[in-house]
């Protein structure tokens, strides 16, 4: 079965406003019509649903239509070579070029989930609580505000929303070398 994928360029501003965690086009294998059997795991049961509405959130990643322009331009290189996999049945059809976007997609898709964008956060939000007090006390009595009571006190920032797509993606090359020897 081959799917087909709309051009970044053609979509406008309502289809950027519903961003999906996971492509449609990846849901499109799977179904019949636009309509997929979905397992709902409080009732234990499976119902059909329409890959327009699956693993979707309005402005998931940005109220900045480009990134989810962005987002579907790479998503449109990731449908090529899942067609070219479909097609030949062999994955060592896919030129180096290929093999590595695939690596690309791997990754991007497990960090853009729901639960990836939570993750993400909690690391972050943990490491800036935890460097930022470390980076303060050593600075304690360097400026007259720094001090132990205001470390303790402070409350540090924290980052949630969209952001960690920008941070997922600045990721995705280094991560794509580092999981290499564990496809080939």
């Amino acid at each position: 079965m081959r799917f087909s994928f709309k051009n970044e360029d053609d979509l406008n501003m309502a289809e950027c406003k519903h961003q999906h965690y996971v492509p449609k086009f990846y849901f499109k294998l799977f179904s019949q019509r636009g309509i997929v059997e979905v397992y709902d795991v409080w009732d234990k049961q499976f119902h059909p649903g329409s890959c327009k509405d699956l693993c979707a959130e309005d402005w998931f990643y940005s109220t900045d239509a480009q990134m989810e322009k962005c987002i579907s331009r790479m998503e449109l290189d990731f449908s090529k070579i899942l067609n070219k996999i479909i097609d030949s049945t062999d994955i060592n059809q896919l030129t180096d070029k290929e093999y590595y976007l695939l690596l690309l997609f791997l990754i991007f898709q497990n960090a853009r989930t729901a639960k990836g964008k939570d993750l993400s956060e909690d690391f972050v939000n943990y490491f800036i609580q935890d460097s930022f007090k470390d980076l303060l006390r050593k600075n304690i009595g360097k400026l007259p505000w720094i001090t132990e009571n205001f470390i303790e006190s402070y409350q540090m920032p924290t980052i949630s929303g969209p952001s960690h797509a920008i941070a997922i993606m600045s990721s995705l090359e280094t991560g794509a070398l580092l999981i290499s020897d564990l496809l080939g």
